[in-house]
């Protein structure tokens, strides 16, 4: 731990000797005792002649002492021991004063041992193309200790533990390390032992621990001690191993020990427990006494060398450490008790399922992201939303466009996480800011806090009225969130306003930077420049800055390509637009342009440039009009800057503190890894790459085999259609025709014809008709209100219908679980589940219990349509326990179905197509629950959705068109385009149906406004996609013509 660090925390503690012993001492030594008898009445009826006033005086200052030793007094404990200190009523300022000085203080005694040979790797960026390098998955290779990628904070080349007999332990919510060493060495003291086999890890903030790090525990050589003597338990309808475990031993991870312990025994019905994801209601199991010097959780193991790397290791994001565990994992499959009433018991008493409790925080989410990083996830899904809009514009029938590499997931997972809720934040927050702007010059802000669906500014002036649906008074005005306000293409009011943190009652604190304009940001220098790199990536993405431009000087260079319009990095000698920038806005320089209005500038650089910039700083503080910038510098070693309005200081505890504006919150940040990995899914998700949709991974039925995920025939099982274009295809074709009559018939090209109207062999054709001989009763079953069969809607808004029991708690909740199961017919284990879920193993079962009881039983079969695990294993002639469904019907499955049979059926399968389509009823996967859903990520189901439900619709325009049946082409084009607004193909069939039809003015418009002129985003419209140039050229450039000559 560096010394400026270790004064602090000596300085810290001498001032709490000084105020808690010293105050006393003080007060006694000038003989400052209050006398209680000069509080009489008639006392209190005399003139005064000072002394009463001396009396009170004195009085206070025992009274603030003690009141101030109290909270000392509750803030040592509770720091010791990784917790939060109580709440007292009415002492909230002596508290945070306490808490605050205590922290520091432990700075002092937190001692780091001697480097070792070995330093960290320095922080290296691994480009977006750079493949992973292959892990030796060995339970028995442990690599040296590393932070998962929960914290995806800054990676570390490790040197490796010292040898000896070590554990993994997986830090927790409100751990400390002298709590982690109390739970586990038996004295809190030992944590100096932690930090020795964690140094790479801790690196110089062993005070700092991050939820989800994974860090080795030293482990006593177990001393000649007395095994508490065992225990029988008898399983009960419900249980499982893990269950049992954590009720039994306090964790639910040392089942293997119960196992161990009672493999043994024989039992009633013969048998013997040798598999641990199978036990039986009433069998006894040995309950194992335990060794105090050995926790239950985690035998010992001695910790190997690592061996080097082969390459250099494979990030899960650019500059990331990969997750994963790094130690032998427990067997992935514990399963309940095989008996199905038992597991509707255990589904009776399990309503709390998903409780936040039994919820873990995911392995791959970024924490500069979560808490006060909200707004940020929200701008950037809108961000990646409005790109994804625009790469769909380029994708060609019968292709995907390419999801980002897979070492980007974990952070697109994350904003996914995160954003879901933050983005609908971000939005109305945006839209309630702007009606600030609508009629006049919005009111100075200082800053604004954001709680409960509502915006509260604290203004700089106080002003009289404020537009609906603002209401307050003076400088402090309200507005909700969810108000039905318009403000249609209105300015934004602040466009420099960004988010810092968030306090303890979880409200938003964001802060103009306009208003401050000049801010010195202080403190920790890593927080500090993590804090900067925050505002810079917010500024650079949030919608109300886009108006915004941020140069960064000799910093920030983690954020290229997070924004290329409004985020611009310059080298350290790069200082010449400060000389444009200061002309610009000097109101006495021979520029004529105008700044304020139309361009908002932030300059964001170190003390190295405090010199440099102090012209531009000196301006916009003596600019008599609306400059419409600031400058933001960072520099740790100040406690202020001449002429700096605000003083931003961002300690070593990760809180942002500043006077001026009352703030004590804790900071937002973003990491240089985390800031290289969010530049980079950004700028990845700019690539208009067109690839295959690919075949299902693993196919359980013929049509699966024979298809790809869309449904689609797969592409080495087809014959092309004839090189002549003007030669009939034939009936093996689902488009018949010659390929030339569909190119002039409709919007299409000869390529896309050729795509998704290949000639299916007979044989292959045979093999698809034969093998779902069941397609015809399922459609049945599923226009049918009254079956009494699970149906679960992914083809518009979520939902599901089911014949058990009533649908639980927390609906959505089950559905994505139920669509999990649905998406992947293969089966799942329940390491699976609980990675896509990120709920604690105990409490998987019981979802699935619940689960199985709303679905009910398969009438064709007598089975619950989600069997047992073990018996979907034992069916399968597997020797793994997965949870499958069996039976239930999804429209997703049921479009995929109806596709590869039109396909099969040739000349004959338009009707399929179009029977395939009708069960699209909006947006596919849309009204997701917030914080869900992110596993979609993995295989882009719904992307392949979209896809699929946009190529079967064109092809039946296609053929619609080609045969003169137009209203079925317009209502088909219609449907789709509100199931899939953001895909081209659609809207060029529409327009294609407008102008056959005889209505050219109107798609002459249509060409205009939703083609050439269409923006995703706020940067004008982009230049025509190839298909889309090739399609107007063809048929439809007459209209434009016609459009600009009208």
């Amino acid at each position: 731990m560096n010394i400026a660090v270790r004064l602090r925390g000596l300085i810290a503690s001498i001032a709490i000797v000084v105020f808690t012993a010293g105050t006393p001492v003080l007060l006694l030594r000038i003989d400052a005792v209050p006398d209680f008898t000069q509080f009489t009445r008639d006392r209190l009826m005399m003139p005064d002649d000072g002394s009463l006033l001396l009396q009170v005086i004195t009085a206070l200052a025992w009274l603030f002492w003690g009141l101030w030793t109290i909270s000392v007094a509750i803030a040592i404990p509770s720091q010791v021991r990784g917790l939060r200190a109580p709440r007292l009523p009415g002492l909230t300022l002596p508290q945070n004063a306490a808490n605050n000085l205590v922290a520091t203080a432990a700075l002092l005694f937190i001692t780091v041992p001697s480097a070792h040979s070995g330093a960290p790797a320095a922080n290296t960026y691994v480009p977006v193309a750079t493949a992973a390098a292959e892990v030796d998955p060995s339970p028995e290779t442990v690599s040296s200790p590393v932070r998962t990628a929960s914290a995806l904070t800054k990676s570390y080349e490790a040197s490796g533990p010292p040898h000896g007999t070590t554990k993994h332990y997986q830090v927790k919510r409100g751990d400390s390390l002298w709590k982690i060493a109390q739970t586990h060495l038996g004295r809190g003291s030992r944590y100096t032992e932690i930090v020795e086999l964690n140094r790479e890890v801790l690196a110089t903030q062993p005070d700092w621990l991050i939820a989800g790090t994974d860090l080795l525990i030293p482990v006593d050589e177990a001393p000649e001690v007395e095994v508490q003597e065992t225990a029988t338990y008898v399983v009960e309808p419900g249980d499982t191993l893990s269950e049992i475990a954590e009720t039994e031993l306090g964790d639910a991870d040392a089942y293997p020990r119960i196992v161990e312990a009672s493999e043994d025994t024989v039992q009633r019905d013969g048998r013997q427990l040798t598999d641990p994801d199978l036990i039986v209601t009433g069998w006894k199991l040995t309950i194992p006494g335990q060794a105090p010097s050995l926790t239950p959780d985690e035998g010992a193991r001695p910790a190997p060398v690592p061996s080097p790397p082969r390459q250099p290791p494979p990030m899960t994001a650019p500059g990331v450490t990969p997750s994963g565990p790094t130690s032998s994992p427990a067997p992935t499959n514990r399963q309940p008790v095989a008996t199905h009433p038992s597991e509707e018991a255990g589904a009776q008493r399990g309503s709390d399922a998903v409780d936040t409790d039994a919820e873990v925080t995911p392995g791959w989410l970024l924490p500069g992201l979560a808490g006060a990083g909200t707004v940020l996830a929200g701008s950037l899904l809108l961000v990646l939303r409005q790109l994804r809009r625009t790469q769909m514009r380029h994708r060609r029938p019968g292709h995907m466009i390419a999801p980002p590499p897979r070492e980007l997931r974990p952070v697109a997972k994350s904003i996914h996480l995160v954003g879901n809720t933050g983005a609908t934040y971000v939005t109305d927050l945006d839209r309630t800011l702007r009606t600030l702007s609508v009629d006049s010059a919005p009111p100075d802000l200082v800053s604004a806090e954001v709680a409960d669906g509502s915006v509260t500014l604290h203004l700089a002036d106080p002003v009289d009225k404020l537009p609906w649906p603002w209401h307050g008074e003076g400088t402090t005005w309200s507005a909700p969130l969810d108000s039905d306000v318009t403000v249609d293409d209105q300015r934004p009011a602040y466009p420099l306003l960004v988010a810092v943190g968030r306090d303890d009652d979880d409200r938003d604190w964001l802060v103009n930077l306009e208003q401050l304009q000049e801010i010195v940001i202080t403190g920790d220098r890593d927080r500090a420049m993590d804090f900067a790199t925050y505002v810079a990536a917010e500024l650079a993405i949030n919608p109300w800055s886009c108006l915004a431009r941020v140069d960064l000087l000799g910093i920030g260079a983690e954020l290229d390509g997070l924004s290329p319009d409004r985020l611009h990095s310059h080298a350290d000698d790069d200082v010449v637009f400060l000389d444009w920038l200061a002309s610009e806005l000097d109101p006495t320089a021979a520029v004529d342009r105008d700044l304020g209005p139309d361009r908002f500038r932030v300059v964001l650089t170190t003390a190295n440039h405090a010199e440099t910039v102090r012209p531009v700083s000196e301006i916009i503080a003596e600019h008599p009009g609306r400059p419409g910038a600031a400058v933001v510098l960072v520099d740790p070693e100040r406690d202020g800057a001449h002429g700096a309005v605000c003083v931003l200081e961002v300690g070593i505890d990760g809180r942002l503190r500043a006077l001026t504006l009352d703030l004590d919150i804790h900071a937002a940040g973003l990491s240089p890894d985390e800031a290289k990995a969010c530049a980079a899914i950004v700028d990845a998700t700019r690539a208009t790459t067109n690839e295959p949709i690919p075949a299902t991974a693993e196919p359980t039925t013929v049509t699966e085999s024979l298809t790809d995920s869309a449904g689609a025939v797969r592409s080495d099982l087809v014959d092309s259609r004839p090189a002549d274009l003007t030669e009939p295809a034939g009936n093996e074709a689902v488009l018949a025709g010659p390929t030339a009559a569909y190119v002039e018939a409709s919007a299409t090209t000869a390529e896309d014809v050729a795509t998704e109207a290949p000639l299916v062999p007979a044989a292959v054709s045979r093999e698809l008709i034969d093998g779902d001989a069941h397609l015809d009763r399922d459609r049945h079953r599923w226009n049918d209100p009254d079956a009494r069969v699970p149906k679960l809607v992914l083809l518009g808004p979520l939902n599901a219908r089911a014949p058990g029991e009533r649908p639980p708690d927390r609906k959505p909740y089950y559905v994505e679980v139920l669509a999990y199961l649905v998406i992947h017919p293969e089966g799942v284990t329940t390491d699976q589940i609980q990675d896509a879920f990120h709920i604690r193993p105990a409490r998987i079962y019981t979802v699935l219990a619940m689960l199985r009881a709303w679905l009910g039983t398969n009438p064709d079969t007598g089975e619950p349509y989600l069997p047992n695990a073990q018996k979907s294993a034992q069916a399968d002639g597997g020797a793994k326990a997965i949870y499958r469904v069996r039976g239930v019907l999804c429209d997703l499955d049921l479009f995929r179905r109806l596709r590869a049979r039109a396909q099969a059926r040739g000349a004959d399968g338009i009707g399929d197509l179009t029977a395939a389509l009708d069960l699209v009823t909006g947006a596919p996967f849309s009204n997701q629950r917030d914080n869900g859903w992110a596993w979609l990520l993995d295989d882009a189901i719904d992307h392949i959705a979209q896809c699929a439900i946009v190529d079967v619709a064109h092809t039946v325009i296609d053929h619609a068109l080609t045969t003169g049946d137009h209203d079925l082409a317009r209502r088909t084009a219609e449907a789709v385009i509100k199931a899939v607004p953001a895909d081209e193909t659609a809207r060029l069939d529409l327009i294609k149906v407008a102008a056959t039809t005889g209505h050219v003015t109107l798609a002459a418009q249509q060409l205009v406004d939703e083609i050439y002129n269409r923006s995703d985003d706020d940067l004008g419209p982009i230049e025509l996609p190839e298909r889309a140039r090739e399609i107007v050229d063809r048929h439809l450039r007459h209209l434009a013509h016609r459009r600009q000559a009208g």
